[in-house]
């Protein structure tokens, strides 16, 4: 972004902790994003340290039957073994759930009590069983870090299936995830209801999903018929039978993705920012995932991007102008009047990328923040492939002036955060 690490790290963490408190406000729906990650990261840690007590989201209550373990049986499963670590090679689906409706969780002494007739954990691995491959906590954290892990994996998502209850609603975890690919992101989401209860309809999860379709597996004797259908969904959409009119049509009906022609407060857009009208990309904090050389500090590389921000303000007096504030620098001061020709809807990954070559020109999803300790943004950058790397990554040369010798502007990426132009 356009601000310098010493001007990136004033940055203060008591204007974070007051926006937190700030809900209920006509402004908190813009503020609490900023912390979506930040508070996550934060709260999982709380989680990682009680494990051995069992305080992972548990309230007080009977436990509940597992899900079948076999699809369109009705036997209880056994005790499932720990998810093993696995690859983070095209997981495009993010799996959000609660430990507490997991029996996989309690047979490893994480929780105390479950609540539910589905596994969260079960679906997931029947999910991989046919194909689709997720991104599963018990699987991916512990790579490289809480932050960065949450970050990857989010950002690099494609679609979220988020597994609701009424635990689910009062984890603070889950709720962040919930809404930071629902707000931030604006990826498709589809509900899973999975819990004993349906209180969290009432909660700001259940505002969230108003008008979604939810699939219901809190009946288990029709767990292969909801699984089948939830795998229906996925495979058109990350799946075999993929393709960019169905993602298209998902993020219509489960993404809020509004155009400049219906502007309004809380919409979400990309700005765009040529190289020569301030578009620096700070280096001083994490840029690619999985850069092929390691960026240094100091200068800004110089290239144009584009970068999400959410609508403040719109005047009549100002037909052509918009009032917009930009992700991760939420209250620092950048809000600004742009032009609403610089703004486009929220962009994604192809769905489909087999025809990737070197020399084909495409625009690569990079993680982004204003300083370390701001939440993860992200950005869109041009530029082209130089080569297919192993598995599903991807070397990409972007678009961009080297300022030293102390950078490099050849990254690679993961291909669900590339989109061929």
């Amino acid at each position: 972004m356009h601000r310098s690490k010493e001007e990136g790290d004033q940055a203060s963490l008591s204007d974070i902790a007051r926006a937190i408190q700030e809900t209920h406000t006509q402004n908190a729906r813009l503020l609490e994003q900023q912390t979506v990650l930040l508070e996550l990261v934060q709260s999982l840690q709380k989680t990682v340290e009680s494990l051995s007590a069992g305080s992972v989201g548990v309230s007080s209550g009977a436990s509940h039957t597992l899900a079948p373990s076999a699809v369109g049986t009705t036997k209880p499963a056994p005790a499932a073994p720990a998810p093993e670590k696995k690859s983070d090679e095209g997981l495009s689906v993010f799996i959000s759930y609660c430990w507490a409706n997991s029996q996989n969780a309690k047979d490893l002494n994480e929780v105390k009590e479950v609540f539910g007739v589905t596994d969260p954990r079960q679906v997931q691995a029947d999910l991989e069983a046919r194909g689709i491959k997720s991104w599963l906590d018990k699987q991916q954290l512990g790579k490289r870090g809480l932050f960065e892990d949450i970050a990857d994996g989010l950002i690099s998502a494609k679609v979220v299936v988020a597994f609701l209850s009424d635990e689910y609603a009062k984890s603070e975890n889950c709720c962040m995830e919930f809404q930071f690919a629902k707000k931030t992101l604006r990826i498709p989401v589809i509900p899973v209801v999975v819990g004993a209860g349906w209180n969290w309809q009432k909660t700001k999860i259940g505002l969230m999903i108003a008008g979604d379709l939810f699939i219901d597996f809190t009946d288990a004797s029709k767990y292969g018929d909801k699984f089948e259908e939830l795998f229906g969904r996925l495979d058109g959409l990350v799946g075999s039978n993929a393709t960019e009119e169905k993602f298209k049509e998902a993020v219509a009906a489960t993404a809020v993705n509004p155009t400049t022609d219906e502007l309004k407060e809380g919409d979400g857009f990309e700005l765009y920012w040529d190289d020569l009208d301030g578009g620096n990309l700070n280096f001083s904090s994490t840029f690619s995932k999985d850069p092929i050389k390691a960026p240094g500090t100091g200068d800004l590389l110089k290239a144009a991007y584009y970068w999400p921000v959410d609508v403040l303000e719109t005047d009549p007096e100002r037909p052509n102008e918009v009032y917009v504030d930009y992700k991760s620098y939420e209250g620092m001061g950048w809000a600004t009047w742009i032009l609403k020709s610089k703004l486009r809807p929220i962009s994604y990954a192809s769905v489909s990328t087999s025809s990737l070559a070197a020399g084909q020109r495409v625009e690569v999803k990079l993680a982004q923040r204003a300083s370390t300790d701001r939440p993860y943004a992200y950005c869109w950058v041009a530029g082209t492939v130089t080569s297919l790397g192993s598995d599903s990554k991807v070397n990409v040369q972007l678009d961009a002036e080297v300022p030293n010798e102390g950078y490099f502007r050849d990254v690679t990426v993961k291909r669900s955060a590339i989109k061929m132009l």
